[in-house]
């Protein structure tokens, strides 16, 4: 049953996942045990995986210049204090940026 598991987990978030978030998903499989107390676990090891995957679309959207209040009602925040947590800027487009409207 444990095996079975895995890999259903494996095979539902593997489209959502790097390289880096597979091997770590692996190593949380070889170091908890799954039981059926052990779901809370499980549940919260989704929940990280989602919330990095939604980081990552916040993230990749305004580096192909999506408006940041885009990206808000994208993810469907209320306040973009909140998309602002899962976004980040990378400096090569804060130089671009720079360059094209304030010269």
């Amino acid at each position: 049953m444990n095996q079975e598991i895995r890999n259903y987990v494996m095979q539902k978030m593997s489209p959502f996942l790097d390289n880096g978030q597979t091997l770590r998903l692996e190593r949380i499989f070889e170091e908890v045990q799954l039981k059926q107390e052990n779901w809370s676990i499980w549940i919260e090891v989704i929940l990280i995986l989602t919330r990095e995957n939604v980081w990552f679309l916040a993230t990749a959207a305004i580096d192909k210049g999506m408006p940041i209040e885009q990206v808000q009602r994208l993810l469907g925040h209320e306040k973009i204090d909140t998309t602002l947590r899962y976004a980040q800027v990378k400096q090569s487009n804060v130089k671009s940026a720079h360059k094209k409207y304030i010269g």
